[in-house]
């Protein structure tokens, strides 16, 4: 599609570096942030007292119950979970599990599961049951996931949208593997050297995901800063993919 399509083009975008610099000597265009960036969480001080209310993040038949005042952190799914054609949905959820199970035995804090698509659901609502985990489900408002996210001390997983609400609000990332490279692209771009995990390999590298992540959490209030400071200038540039439209005037 990219060969077909983009030579048509008059303005081409894209919204990783990695794509940029791949195409930059097939299919000229210019990196622009994606408008993920324009939501912003809500201030932590004046979140919590909305958010603290019982059952204020329950979605049937999800529940939701987890302090927002406490500390926590999010685990999310991944694009690549239906690409792996080699592991049936229970042995999945066994690795989500696992990563779970090791996680509370280094963080102290809570931990709340994320949802994004039927995919994450069909592994991530389980795991959910079996841990006792509270679970942000698929039909929740987006600027709530956002606020959510964008007040945790960390987001472990696959998505790419979720992983921009997170650094919106300064939340550092533990990227897990996806189905392209953007999960490592867009640590990349924030300034995270974190790898992209293996989500088909949770079980194993459980321990080094739990390395990232304290590491992460020990560098404190400094690295949340630069990480809001920068995903807040993405915002800056993300009406750039309209550009065209909006200088574009009819001969």
């Amino acid at each position: 599609m990219a060969e077909a399509v983009y030579p048509l083009l008059n303005d081409v975008t894209y919204r990783d570096r990695i794509s940029e610099e791949r195409c930059r000597n097939r299919w000229p265009g210019r990196y622009v942030a994606d408008t993920a960036f324009l939501f912003a969480p809500a201030e932590r001080h004046n979140w919590i007292e909305v958010a603290s209310r019982p059952g204020y993040f329950d979605i049937w038949p999800d529940q939701a119950s987890f302090d927002p005042a406490e500390p926590y952190i999010c685990i999310g799914g991944s694009s690549a979970l239906s690409y792996d054609e080699n592991a049936p949905p229970v042995e999945l959820i066994r690795r989500y599990v696992a990563l779970i199970t090791y996680l509370r035995s280094v963080y102290q804090g809570q931990i709340v599961l994320t949802v994004s698509d039927r995919i994450d659901e069909n592994i991530l609502r389980p795991a959910s049951l079996e841990t006792g985990l509270p679970l942000i489900g698929l039909t929740s408002p987006v600027q709530q996931c956002v606020d959510i996210v964008g007040n945790a001390d960390a987001y472990i997983g696959g998505r790419w949208h979720v992983g921009i609400f997170a650094l919106r609000g300064g939340t550092p990332i533990v990227p897990l593997s996806s189905k392209t490279f953007k999960m490592p692209a867009l640590a990349q771009m924030a300034g995270l050297s974190t790898p992209a995990f293996d989500v088909a390999s949770l079980d194993e590298s459980k321990e080094k995901i739990g390395d990232v992540l304290l590491e992460l959490l020990e560098v404190g209030e400094g690295l949340r800063r630069e990480l809001r400071d920068w995903a807040s200038s993405q915002a800056e540039n993300c009406r750039d993919n309209v550009r065209y439209l909006t200088s574009w005037r009819p001969e």
